[in-house]
């Protein structure tokens, strides 16, 4: 365990003072004003129940070491930031569990006098483990650790049209694709998102801004040849009985497509009140091909093919978003509220209702402290997905934070989770983290 975290540190400042070289060698090319900046952080990590599951399971220790590293290059109108990440854990109890997971981003801006112009490129290989779906980039669950790369493009251009108006543009393509060595067939699913967007703004008065919005995703779900077990309606004499059987499944895409369109407000109450809200409708058309499966009877003896028709659904639903903030002096808090769609890796969809409440309090320059709590509700639609899709999520995380001097911070938290399974059961966990983390001093170069 200490030898792979002396490679991954060796790896970060290899990396660290490679990119100072090239970093120095462009600002004597082109003149540019360039910074380099830069973390390292060791984790200590507890968690009673990893999974959240209702089965047998042990407690889970591990440690890990995290590094960052942040480069940018800035003009009067151009800037860009690449920026890389290190995620190592190693478990004490489960070495099945240790991931090390690597984060690329690299984001460019190019501003004229009416125009702004962005690009984004991601590319990800990390490790899942179970979570909620996220509406723009996710399909699916996941309840073990399984390798995937993740691969985003992202363009937008923002127009002002005004002093007080603005049209953006934007557009997302996002491939996943996961480790087939180790993937549970049930659990997870590769998927490719294209996603188009366009967003409204006005400036009413000094207090009060309106938007509006329009957005059209497109996933497609990969599917993968395998076999799944179903009767198989048998004739014998006059009576028709329904036999075990195993089917051998061909490989088929799925496809989902969303179209939503929302209107909003975001209000300056009073100098330290900021309310916001958005709101609107969904239309969701889910479709699956039809195929033709073979059967085995028991799993040996062959029988005959089976025509499986293919599903076309469609729905409308509400989705809805509700910010509220108040400052105070050494604090702040704030609600937030939100009704979304998004698919699962069945190809249906399912509703989620979030709560969430979170607040700091700053008791000195170095030492502050916070307290989040987040509730949600998660529902299959009508046309019926698996049952443990419908869940319930209540977490609280609570933390300290000491900064003592420009470089060293620790940081340490409880999180509590709860997750509900109707006519299953409860499953919780509690987990301690405690992160030292030293930033390194920017550099300009």
């Amino acid at each position: 365990m200490l030898k792979a975290a002396e490679k991954a540190w060796r790896l970060g400042c290899v990396g660290y003072c490679t990119l100072l070289l090239l970093a120095g060698s462009v600002q004597t090319a082109y003149g540019l004003d360039l910074t380099l900046t830069g973390d390292a952080k060791a984790v200590e990590e507890y968690d009673t129940n990893l999974f959240r599951t209702l089965a047998p399971h042990d407690p889970a220790w591990g440690q890990g070491v995290d590094g960052q590293i942040d480069f940018s290059a800035t003009d009067e109108f151009w800037e860009t930031r690449a920026n890389a990440r290190f995620a190592n854990r190693w478990y004490v109890t489960d070495n099945n569990l240790d991931y090390y997971n690597q984060l690329f981003d690299w984001r460019t801006k190019y501003r004229s006098e009416y125009s702004i112009w962005n690009m984004d490129a991601q590319y990800n290989m990390d490790n899942t483990l179970s979570s909620e779906t996220d509406s723009t980039v996710d399909v699916g669950y996941v309840f073990r650790r399984i390798p995937r790369t993740t691969r985003i493009l992202s363009p937008s251009w923002t127009y002002s049209l005004s002093d007080t108006s603005l049209l953006s543009l934007s557009y997302d393509y996002n491939d996943r694709t996961y480790d087939r060595s180790q993937v549970v067939a049930a659990n997870v699913v590769d998927s490719i998102a294209h996603t188009g967007g366009l967003l409204f703004q006005h400036q009413w008065n000094s207090d009060l801004t309106l938007t509006g919005s329009a957005n059209y995703t497109d996933y497609t779900l990969l599917g993968q040849a395998g076999t799944y077990i179903d009767l198989l309606q048998v004739p014998i004499g006059d009576t028709i009985f329904g036999l075990p059987a195993l089917y051998n499944r061909p490989a088929l895409d799925s496809t989902i497509r969303t179209t939503s369109a929302m209107a909003g407000f975001n209000w300056a109450a009073t100098s330290t009140i900021t309310l916001g809200f958005s709101g609107g409708a969904q239309y969701n058309q889910t479709e699956t091909p039809s195929f033709v499966a073979t059967t085995l009877i028991n799993g040996t003896v062959p029988g005959p093919s089976v025509f499986v028709p293919g599903t076309s659904n469609n729905a409308v639903t509400e989705i809805l978003s509700a910010t509220a903030r108040k400052r105070f002096e050494y604090s702040d808090i704030g609600f937030d509220y939100s009704r979304s769609v998004s698919p699962n890796l069945n190809g249906d969809l399912v509703a989620y209702d979030r709560y969430s409440l979170s607040g700091n309090h700053r008791f000195s320059e170095w030492v502050s402290t916070n307290l989040s709590l987040s509730y949600s509700e998660q529902s299959s639609p009508s046309q019926g997905t698996a049952a443990f899709l419908n869940r319930e999520i209540f977490s609280a995380r609570t933390g300290l934070n000491w900064q003592w001097d420009e470089n060293w911070y620790l940081n340490a938290s409880y999180q509590y989770t709860q997750v509900t399974y109707p006519d299953s059961g409860t499953a919780d966990s509690h987990a301690l983290f405690l992160n030292l983390r030293y930033l390194f001093d920017k550099h300009k170069l």
